[in-house]
């Protein structure tokens, strides 16, 4: 899964998660959640050579073509 810049589709890709991978999202915002800056502790990090301050995930790929389906899930520790 795409991890971008910012919550946006055409925004620079920075980084990718893979299926079954967790987030610790900061805030949720127009059908995106971004990254928590403390989810290191799931093993991501920025990457050094990017300028993003920031992460973002898209939680539904619905309306992309092609439709790529739910893409994250709600999960309560």
């Amino acid at each position: 899964m795409a991890v971008r810049a910012e919550p946006s589709v055409s925004s620079a890709l920075i980084g990718t998660r893979a299926r079954g991978d967790e987030v610790l999202a900061a805030e949720e915002r127009g059908g995106w959640v971004r990254v928590s800056e403390e989810d290191d502790h799931w093993g991501w990090q920025l990457s050094a050579s990017s300028s993003a301050t920031e992460a973002w995930m898209l939680i539904d790929g619905d309306e992309l073509d092609p439709p790529l389906g739910r893409l994250l899930e709600r999960v309560h520790f």
